[in-house]
């Protein structure tokens, strides 16, 4: 594989790495599942009080 610049390596978010092979995942990728991740733990793990202390001043839609 050739060698990717500092520019372009900052545009890849996560990599695994695959019988010695280095396998990136694009920056925008990463940031889906990290939204993901984030929108699940906010619905199932977190409880009511602390939901509504991360809401504060927010609005409705905004703190869903």
């Amino acid at each position: 594989m050739k060698e990717q610049s500092k520019q372009v390596k900052a545009l890849w978010g996560k990599k695994s790495n695959v019988d010695g092979q280095e396998l990136w995942q694009p920056l925008v990728v990463h940031l889906l599942d990290t939204k993901n991740v984030i929108n699940w733990l906010y619905g199932h793990w977190l409880t009511d009080g602390q939901r509504k202390v991360i809401q504060g001043n927010l609005s409705e839609e905004a703190g869903q």
